[in-house]
């Protein structure tokens, strides 16, 4: 067993679908002409009723700046496709993981992978390892702040 059957992951890959089945569910109501992709009215429409603000909140980019961004193919209307793609291209990075999250998390993995009868004592230790260095992490954010 790896850590990526856990239930989290688990759960984290229907939150993630089901988030995509949301985006389509919106691009879908925003090709008002059912033409499979947005042209720039539809697509500065759908950015005017975002509740992010739309293009004031994407660094100063003009919507037609953005619009020609998502638009890889330069075709005039911009795909749920290129969206996904242009999306998934400029997705942050995941936050820094602390050397003692990592240890945990590897120590962990070893222990899932072994048929010892010390493993739910193993994991229960990690665990609290795990949460004490969120916490001590907690603490100097609060300091340096």
């Amino acid at each position: 067993m790896d850590i990526s059957s856990t239930n989290s992951a688990m759960d984290l890959m229907a939150m993630r679908e089901e988030m995509a089945a949301m985006r389509e569910e919106m691009f879908a109501k925003s090709d008002t002409n059912a033409s499979g992709g947005l042209s720039i009215e539809e697509f500065t429409e759908a950015s005017a009723n975002r509740p992010v603000g739309g293009a004031e909140s994407a660094g100063g980019k003009s919507i037609e700046d953005i619009f020609a961004e998502i638009d890889a193919d330069s075709d005039g209307e911009v795909t749920s496709t290129e969206m996904e793609e242009h999306m998934e291209a400029n997705r942050p990075p995941a936050p820094p993981m602390s050397a003692e999250t990592g240890s945990a998390l590897t120590m962990l993995q070893e222990s899932l992978n072994t048929s010892s009868t010390e493993d739910t004592s193993l994991v229960d230790t990690l665990l609290e390892q795990l949460e004490a260095s969120d916490e001590d992490e907690e603490d100097d954010n609060a300091v340096a702040a």
